[in-house]
């Protein structure tokens, strides 16, 4: 599987450089992982190795996405998110070193969003190439879910914070969650449940 993508870094009339995501295919800079370095690294004073590892990090999220052609933003229109499969798959892929990851053969078949047994799946797994160090798996998870990150129930009821404002939409809507709220305060029984617990019941 080649990368679709490569970092390039342009230096600005400034002097600063600003590493961009480019795809190959168009010769653009990504649209959405620009707006996010744009919006909530260089508008803190980041420094450009900084913004080049958060990148690094969302490429293998894209990687991944095109691997298993999911489209993420239209999950998201339609209330959805990852299964908790394509979740734990996501993070063996962030456990691989990119020169292992160009090597992985395209496979667009659905990953199974059922919950199973960790050592089955252990068991059942081919051997796993060398893996890097915790701490890079840890990064590259991180600005994965920062990437596209969903604005927390808490916001979505209390809008106002300017940094959960350019998150995307939680999927579980406001008047869903107030009518939590009321049957809680009502002293019924509401089971706390994340978005990714909703999706894969659904599924």
């Amino acid at each position: 599987m080649i990368s679709s993508y490569q970092i390039v870094t342009t230096i600005l009339q400034s002097g600063e450089r600003f590493p961009l995501l480019i795809s190959r295919d168009s010769g653009l800079p990504d649209f959405n992982s620009t707006a996010f370095t744009l919006q909530k690294m260089r508008s803190r004073g980041l420094a450009s190795n900084t913004i080049e590892q958060a990148l690094r990090s969302i490429e293998i999220l894209l990687l991944f996405l095109d691997q298993h052609d999911i489209d993420l933003e239209a999950r998201f229109r339609e209330g959805r998110t990852l299964t908790m499969g394509e979740v734990e798959a996501l993070h063996r892929m962030c456990q691989i070193p990119k020169q292992q990851i160009a090597k992985l053969p395209v496979n667009n078949s659905r990953v199974d969003s059922k919950i199973v047994s960790i050592d089955r799946v252990l068991r059942a797994a081919p051997p796993r190439p060398d893996s890097v160090s915790n701490s890079t798996v840890s990064i590259r998870l991180t600005y994965s879910g920062r990437f596209k990150q969903q604005r927390s129930l808490w916001d979505t009821l209390h809008p106002g914070r300017s940094w959960a404002e350019k998150c995307v939409p939680n999927a579980i809507s406001p008047k869903a969650v107030m009518e939590r709220v009321e049957a809680f305060l009502e002293g019924k029984l509401v089971p706390v449940r994340t978005t990714i617990e909703i999706v894969t019941e659904d599924d």
